[in-house]
């Protein structure tokens, strides 16, 4: 059993008694798991990634969604092992870890582990499903498909986006892809037909959450981290050019160095072109 030894275990203890019910608290038992692929697996190097969705039901009655991510030889190279890298979900379980100590949304871990077993190198990330949420894309596709005005949805939308964001950068980590896939939104109560809300939404809830921490990094530099997180949002989210002028404006307010970040990003803008 030594060789197949689990390495960087996490196991969430408001989780441990549900996964030992369902017997999926070790690396065997959920590496084994026959499931459906939520994500066809994605093969790349020599090595696969793959999502599976599942419920598991408590003895109280309560259905938990949640995703498994199960990857084989799927690596990511970082400056302590540029040649070798290390497992993919490894830096992403780390990652997310960070993120929720520092108070920055991100889903629920159940269960996190890596290990080598006959040669082969093996992770496992358990999260549990963020219901009700969906990408920023399909979020903004739906606002606009309704009609709804820009200048509500700057309202609604910005200042919990903004400050995501700023606290990220602030806290030294740059994300590396951030997309609108990559940012996860819940508004409630739901989204009404074309021309407005319902009276009840007068104050609607808006949540956000991240997702796919896998590339995230820390550094030092966070003018750069700045500049290539926004850069990325603005290319890889389907923000009107005024609406992401608006939300630019609010993202540099106040902040040291605001003059040098937009000369920047309009630098980046115009080598792409």
């Amino acid at each position: 059993m030594g060789k197949h030894k689990e390495e960087n275990r996490y196991l969430n203890p408001a989780y441990e008694s549900l996964l030992h019910y369902h017997q999926l608290d070790d690396f065997d038992r959920l590496w084994e798991l026959e499931a459906e692929w939520f994500e066809e697996p994605n093969r790349r190097r020599g090595g696969w990634s793959g999502v599976c969705r599942l419920e598991l039901q408590g003895k109280d009655g309560q259905v938990v969604p949640v995703f498994l991510k199960r990857q084989e030889n799927h690596r990511a190279r970082t400056l302590r092992h540029p040649f070798k890298g290390i497992p993919t979900v490894r830096r992403e379980l780390q990652n997310m870890l960070r993120f929720h100590a520092e108070g920055l949304p991100v889903p629920e871990i159940l269960y996190g582990a890596d290990r080598i077993c006959r040669g082969q190198v093996q992770g496992i990330l358990l999260t549990r499903e963020l219901t009700g949420y969906r990408s920023l894309d399909d979020f903004l596709g739906e606002w606009y498909s309704l009609e709804l005005s820009e200048s509500l949805l700057e309202q609604l939308l910005f200042p919990p986006l903004v400050a995501m964001i700023r606290t990220m950068h602030q806290r030294g980590f740059r994300y590396n892809c951030l997309y609108g896939k990559h940012i996860f939104v819940q508004v409630s109560p739901a989204l009404s037909a074309p021309g407005g809300f319902p009276p009840e939404l007068e104050e609607p809830q808006l949540r956000l959450s991240f997702i796919d921490l896998e590339k995230v990094r820390q550094s030092c530099w966070k003018k750069r981290n700045i500049v290539r997180d926004l850069s990325q949002l603005k290319r890889h989210t389907n923000f009107s050019p005024l609406l992401w002028e608006r939300f630019l404006d609010r993202y540099l307010d106040f902040l040291s160095h605001s003059a040098w970040i937009r000369a920047a990003l309009g630098r980046r803008r115009r080598s792409r072109n």
